[in-house]
């Protein structure tokens, strides 16, 4: 799961059981790891590494960088349409109210 640079997504470790048997939040274990001496910290794809020769790590054709994607933009609120609009308008044939009945 290592990329051509020998990072990781930050994520799939703190999936590992041993980590998770710890049950810190990831915010936590971000925060640790940043300030290791081991591992270094990409902060904006939330990727990490091993300080001390990466490429020790990698596989022959690694997948590409990892790359932390933006999340998609919220979908703009439609406002409902207007009362009258969505309700049906009675026909001469059909059933209606009829004021003072």
């Amino acid at each position: 799961h290592f990329d051509e640079q020998g990072f990781m997504p930050i994520a799939m470790v703190c999936n590992f059981p041993t980590v998770a048997c710890f049950q810190a939040g990831y915010q936590e274990i971000l925060s640790c790891l940043k300030e290791s001496e081991v591992v270094e910290v990409d902060s904006q794809n939330e990727t990490m590494r091993c300080r001390e020769n990466p490429q020790k790590w990698v596989f022959p054709n690694p997948p590409p960088r990892w790359i932390k994607q933006a999340p998609p933009p919220p979908a703009p609120a439609v406002p409902p349409p207007p009362l009258a609009a969505s309700m049906p308008l009675a026909s001469a044939g059909g059933a209606a109210l009829h004021e003072g009945a």
